[in-house]
């Protein structure tokens, strides 16, 4: 069974690192195993949607699934699904992201998608092409098998139906590397990489869609970013930054501490930066993490008054 997975062009902007498409790597990594996967990354291939159009059409997949974690992704993302209906393309098209979640019901009731996968995505897509593909084998009741299947959103006929939610993956540890052949050209030719380092987030900022996507905050060990630093060393020595884009790097200030106390154990000489809250900084863990490396932080800010 083949797939094809694209990160689509955002509207009236232009991006440079391969940042959206880290979802989609760790989705082909967890799926390779039981279907032949091509990643698509539309911005950093400089792909216009029609080229894409014309290149699912060409390899005939029975999958397309489409990220759409930014709203100004969605316009690329529903001119692609619509060209593709009109051309009667026979497989099935899935969405997923933060943004295909929060209009799940839109996007089915206009026929911009099959099936959405809502909010995290590696256990319930796996699943999910495991079902279709035995579907595609046996032509077995599939919409009565899709009910079973926790975490999705489809359309049956006229009726609208979400299914049970899935719960968090608890252990992030347990989900595979990304493996990042799938942009290979890209990582070849940069010095810069991005790298999720936890999910979700402990506060519940009003303006902010994390815990309504990603739910309670988990993080990865210090121990398993560091292998996947390693990792990315062997297979693209030019690359020496990592780009930290979870929300919140030092909610766990002795995990951030472990994190340092393994690259200098490594010897691993690399720059990096994250994302984080002011509350969280103070002059030790900004000097500790100084001599391994870290470069650059970025706060969000929160009000524009100092009494709040």
């Amino acid at each position: 069974m083949k797939v094809i997975l694209i990160s689509p062009n955002f509207f009236n902007m232009t991006r440079v690192k391969e940042e959206t498409s880290l979802g989609l790597l760790y989705l082909a990594t967890e799926i390779q195993d039981i279907c032949e996967v091509k990643v698509i990354d539309a911005p950093l291939e400089d792909k216009e949607d029609q080229e894409i159009i014309n290149e699912i059409e060409k390899i005939d997949p029975e999958i397309v699934g489409i990220s759409v974690n930014f709203a100004n992704a969605l316009n690329s993302a529903k001119k692609i699904a619509k060209r593709l209906k009109n051309n009667n393309f026979k497989g099935f098209l899935i969405l997923g992201g933060n943004t295909a979640t929060f209009l799940y019901e839109q996007l089915l009731t206009k026929n911009y998608a099959d099936i959405i996968v809502l909010h995290e995505g590696e256990t319930t897509f796996k699943e999910l092409l495991t079902t279709v593909k035995k579907y595609f084998s046996n032509k077995s009741s599939l919409w009565e098998e899709l009910s079973r299947i926790k975490g999705i959103a489809f359309k049956n006929g006229n009726n609208l139906v979400v299914t049970d939610k899935r719960d968090s993956i608890k252990d992030l540890d347990s989900i595979k590397i990304p493996e990042r052949d799938y942009l290979d050209n890209y990582y070849q030719n940069t010095n810069t990489i991005s790298i999720i380092s936890s999910r979700g987030c402990p506060y519940n900022c009003y303006y902010c869609s994390t815990n309504a996507m990603w739910k309670n905050w988990r993080s990865r060990s210090a121990k398993n970013i560091v292998a996947e630093i390693e990792y990315i060393k062997k297979k693209y020595p030019n690359i020496n930054h990592f780009s930290f884009v979870d929300d919140n790097f030092l909610v766990n200030r002795k995990r951030a501490e472990e994190f340092a106390q393994l690259l200098l154990a490594k010897k691993l000489d690399i720059n990096f930066d994250f994302l984080t809250r002011i509350e969280h900084v103070n002059e030790d863990i900004l000097k500790t993490l100084k001599k391994v490396g870290l470069t650059n932080m970025f706060f969000g800010v929160e009000s524009g008054s100092l009494e709040s």
